[in-house]
């Protein structure tokens, strides 16, 4: 609920901004759902980044006991980060889900793969407010585009 319960925290600014664009209600009677908030996600990142610290203590006091090659496929193996194939496959799931029927998401993100998502549609922030956008006239597409199509364009200043 982006309504009356929000109160004065600072965390909530961007809920404040987008309320005048939002009207959230349930068609019918739901039994499930729930609302993923930027600072669940940052508490979530924060508690598989505290996980994965004492996993890598854990692993470092095994070497000497277990060959490296072995300690290093099981550090590999802690990558946490949304790579592009993890982001694809992120997509999969959505559109399989999706497929069910009966379901929404709102993802805010920055990464232009995941924008890419069939049959999305596009909003974007902007100073006067938010508009509707196609996807490769998002800056995040554009930006990536050119980056990727000639990184050294970008990199030249950095030499």
């Amino acid at each position: 609920m982006i309504g009356g319960f929000i109160g004065s925290s600072a965390g909530f600014e961007a809920a404040r901004l987008l309320k005048p664009y939002l009207e959230i209600e349930w068609g019918r009677k739901v039994s499930k759902g729930f609302f993923f908030r930027a600072e669940d996600f940052s508490h979530f990142i924060n508690a598989v980044e505290r996980g994965k610290s004492k996993i890598e203590k854990d692993l470092s006091e095994l070497r000497g006991q277990v060959d490296d090659s072995i300690i290093e496929k099981m550090s590999e193996s802690m990558n946490y980060s949304l790579s592009p194939l993890k982001q694809l496959s992120l997509i999969a799931l959505v559109l399989e889900v999706l497929k069910k029927g009966n379901t929404q998401f709102i993802i805010a993100t920055h990464s232009p793969i995941l924008m890419g998502m069939p049959d999305a549609t596009l909003y974007e922030v902007q100073e006067d407010g938010m508009q509707q956008v196609k996807y490769k006239e998002t800056d995040h597409y554009r930006i990536t585009k050119t980056f990727l199509d000639n990184p050294e364009y970008y990199l030249r200043h950095l030499k």
